[in-house]
């Protein structure tokens, strides 16, 4: 789903992957305590955070649209 969306929205924002695994510093710092932790940043912060599955792809589009607006 989120693959999808980063095409659709080519150009419009950047989509980052992190194997909170390999690189535990920055899920800590941002607080990730559950996985599945879509965090979608504006200007370099924080504005939305989705925890757990999310179930259908067009909630996740009216969101990024919402920041996108």
């Amino acid at each position: 789903m989120v693959e999808q969306l980063a095409a659709e929205f080519q150009g419009d924002l950047k989509v980052c992957k992190l194997d909170v695994d390999e690189n535990p510093a920055p899920a800590q710092e941002y607080g990730v305590m559950s996985l599945p932790t879509l965090i979608i940043f504006r200007d370099a912060k924080p504005v939305q955070r989705l925890v757990g599955s999310i179930p259908r792809i067009a909630d996740l589009r009216a969101r990024i649209r919402q920041v996108l607006a």
